[in-house]
């Protein structure tokens, strides 16, 4: 009996390096590798991976990756009562700077991956392709349909998660792994671009290329979640009627007062009212 409870265990620790093995080989050469082990979650961890819409916090990648406590993440911890593990960062990428794997990498010496983690969130893809890239440019010039929008597509966003979800069903089987979208900016269909300066509209005609951004941003991780078979928390259809041009906005315009100068900067994000509206989408999938 000895000797086989041996040869099970012997087999066990193989078979898990051997996924190890698997899972390093299949991360993205942007990135360094996730450690072959993932140690104890704390009871009910969710580990949040974001930019600037999990943050609601203008650090952009400074060394605190600072977190407005009116987040959808921090009222969704307070709702559920979960650990959260929120190493999000505004001006974050699924690409670029400060990546997905990054965060993981920050997430697991958190200890964010192991057999009790309920949740794993990631919120990335606006600052790789829609962003200031179009919303910016559109307030001061003319928008054009941008090119770059034509590498948006469902299959490349699964191909950059693959890794990580690998990792996490591996390490952590129990957690709930969630793609989670952005709120609605501007409507469907409009074809003016809006904004709120101290209290008084301001209409930009004829930009429904940052329109059509949003909606491929949103279909594409929609269809990435298919892809992978993950959840899809659609912000925007929760958030919908509420955008920037709305008579209700949710999401903030330049100079909306907030508690500090960092959350007051953050233009096109959600007020409170709007991170409340999501860390409720959000809750419900996870219970769902």
């Amino acid at each position: 009996m000895r000797r086989s409870h041996q040869v099970r265990a012997h087999r066990r620790r193989a078979g898990r390096g051997v996924a190890s093995l698997m899972l390093a080989a299949t991360l993205p050469v942007l990135s360094m590798t996730l450690p072959a082990t993932a140690s104890a979650a704390p009871a009910g961890a969710v580990v949040v991976i974001g930019d600037s819409f999990a943050t609601n916090h203008s650090d952009d990648l400074g060394p605190a990756c600072g977190h407005s406590p009116t987040s959808w993440p921090a009222r969704l911890a307070r709702r559920t009562g979960d650990h959260l593990i929120n190493v999000s960062c505004s001006g974050a990428s699924l690409f670029g700077r400060y990546n997905v794997y990054d965060q993981a990498k920050k997430a697991q010496k958190r200890n964010g991956f192991g057999p009790r983690t309920r949740a794993v969130l990631v919120q990335l893809g606006f600052n790789d392709w829609s962003g200031n890239r179009l919303h910016g440019r559109c307030v001061a010039t003319e928008c054009a349909h941008d090119g770059k929008l034509r590498t948006m597509t469902a299959a490349t966003y699964a191909g950059r998660l693959r890794a990580l979800v690998d990792y996490v069903r591996f390490y952590a089987p129990k957690a709930a792994i969630r793609i989670v979208g952005y709120p609605e900016l501007f409507a469907d269909g409009a074809h003016n671009l809006c904004t709120n300066v101290a209290g008084t509209k301001i209409t930009k005609p004829q930009t429904r290329a940052a329109v059509d951004a949003e909606l491929s941003l949103r279909n594409t991780q929609s269809g990435a979640a298919d892809i992978l078979g993950t959840g899809f928390v659609d912000a925007r259809a929760v958030t919908a009627g509420h955008g920037m041009c709305s008579t209700d906005p949710w999401v903030r315009g330049v100079m909306y007062p907030r508690p500090g100068l960092a959350e007051t900067l953050m233009v096109r994000h959600p007020t409170e009212h709007g991170d409340l509206v999501l860390a409720k989408a959000v809750a419900d999938s996870l219970d769902g």
